[in-house]
């Protein structure tokens, strides 16, 4: 949110109205009906006080927001859909130009960056965070174009829809860094055999280029009279050289690779692969599909809080009920992944929704207020950090019904 008049944006508007659709096509059982009429008034409510303050209307927001508006405060909240067995209708694709010519703009700088021999990087380095605040860029504007055409970058085309997966997930530092250091091992030792084999052949040798992106194919070799471009899976920035080794050799298709494919498939089975590729692709699932578990949604409770306690504009994190039922720790969010997961103990119908809310407004508080350093040691639950926590409408109670509930 900020500014007034019809330059007012509330964010989350639109996404409150995409998941109360998202409900409503597969219908509406029990306490759900309860809690998404709560969410809709809720979420008007925070919008007429917004508009107040800033001395505008729901009528004057631009028009992404005012159409949100318009379609909750039109619904019959007495009248809900039950629910049915059809699957909800997908979304018609949205098509924003430039995400791939942006990609290879960026392919272009990561080589650039390469062939000037500044590795091995850090997450703290200058460049790599300034190229990530970059790329963070490009992907929040992917998605605010996404939002504000009243969808998510999940309906864009398959090309386009992995380069702002990969746009978004070079957006962090410590990945961004891995990638680089990982090019940099790829390209050297491609360089390496190819210059072998160059030899060997007595071939005149061809430009190579290596790029590294979110792809569903392992490697493929491209060849374009003297340019030959190597293009490797994003998973492999968690392999050890001896695999990137193989990755060269293969990808290349030099003499006897067999041996090098089976190596480059068998660390694609693995799991730090598959949960790269994990990390990587969860934002092409519907957001709210982890988020939903059998009596709470996260994905309610993080509108309801970004809504009540941040003016809407905390960018959501993923959201998931975790998969062991710990009573010890409660939610946890991931700075690294930008993700929330609560466990799933709390999933219960005897566990009131301000205890949900709670939770989550917790650990949004680890992401809006981070880490600080105290004598050289980590600290997230600072002074400021109990402070904030305080706030929280029913703390009192929550605290109460949290140390109930985990002690009995």
């Amino acid at each position: 949110m900020n500014r007034s008049g019809t330059d007012l944006r509330i964010r989350g508007l639109v996404s409150l109205m995409n998941h109360v659709r998202d409900q409503l096509r597969v219908g509406v059982q029990g306490n759900e009906a309860r809690e998404l009429r709560a969410l809709v008034r809720e979420g008007l409510r925070a919008v007429e006080r917004l508009c107040r303050e800033h001395g505008t209307t729901p009528g004057h927001l631009p028009a992404p927001s005012r159409r949100a508006y318009e379609y909750l405060s039109g619904l019959d909240l007495s009248r809900l859909p039950k629910p049915r067995r059809a699957a909800p209708p997908v979304r018609e694709i949205v098509r924003i130009p430039g995400i791939v010519s942006t990609c290879n703009r960026y392919h272009h700088k990561f080589r650039k960056l390469v062939a000037s021999g500044s590795t091995p990087h850090s997450s703290d380095d200058h460049e790599i965070q300034r190229l990530a605040g970059d790329l963070r860029t490009e992907s929040d504007a992917i998605a605010a174009l996404c939002e504000d055409a009243g969808t998510t970058p999940a309906a864009l085309p398959v090309r386009s829809r992995y380069g702002f997966l990969w746009l978004k997930f070079l957006g962090n530092p410590q990945y961004l860094a891995r990638h680089m250091n990982t090019l940099a091992t790829l390209t050297r030792e491609a360089t390496r055999l190819m210059a072998a084999a160059v030899e060997y052949d007595h071939d005149p040798r061809p430009t190579l280029q290596c790029d590294l992106f979110a792809t569903s194919v392992l490697y493929r070799t491209t060849v374009r009279g003297h340019s030959l471009q190597l293009l490797a899976n994003e998973g492999f920035i968690v392999a050890p050289e001896p695999v990137l080794e193989s990755l060269a050799w293969a990808g290349l298709g030099l003499d006897d690779a067999e041996r090098a494919r089976m190596r480059v498939k068998q660390f694609a089975a693995s799991e730090p692969f598959a949960e790269l590729q994990a990390m990587l692709y969860r934002a092409l699932s519907s957001p709210t599909q982890a988020a939903r578990g059998q009596a709470h949604d996260l994905h309610a409770a993080f509108v309801r809080v970004n809504t009540a306690y941040f003016s809407g504009r905390v960018a959501r994190p993923s959201l998931a009920w975790g998969r062991t039922r710990t009573l010890r720790k409660l939610g946890h969010y991931d700075q690294v992944r930008d993700t929330v997961v609560v466990s799933p103990v709390l999933d219960d119908r005897a566990v009131p929704e301000y205890v949900i809310d709670f939770v989550i407004y917790h650990e949004l508080l680890h992401k809006e207020l981070g880490v600080a350093l105290v004598n050289g040691r980590r600290n997230a639950h600072t002074p400021a950090f109990r402070a904030a926590e305080r706030a929280f409408t029913h703390y009192h109670e929550a605290r109460t019904f949290i140390a109930r509930f985990t002690h009995p």
